[in-house]
């Protein structure tokens, strides 16, 4: 596996509600933060010339927060 797609995997996989909130160790305040941060890596990601994969988009249960960094949403 490529590091840019376990990248992608790793916010795919943070983004889920149980890891957002840490298992309800943070608010909601806390957790919207680190919701930014994700978007932020992502977005960073994307300007890199690594759009994220459409199969990593189909594993996250926050598609909103992620789909203006697949390839084929932008070049269609």
């Amino acid at each position: 596996m490529s590091k840019r797609r376990q990248e992608w995997e790793d916010i795919c996989h943070s983004l889920a509600p149980e890891n957002l909130y840490e298992d309800g160790e943070l608010n909601h305040y806390e957790a919207e933060k680190k919701r930014k941060n994700l978007i932020a890596r992502a977005k960073a990601l994307y300007w890199a010339g690594h759009p994220c994969p459409k199969d990593v988009l189909d594993m996250t249960d926050d598609e909103e927060a992620l789909k203006p960094f697949v390839w084929e949403t932008n070049h269609e």
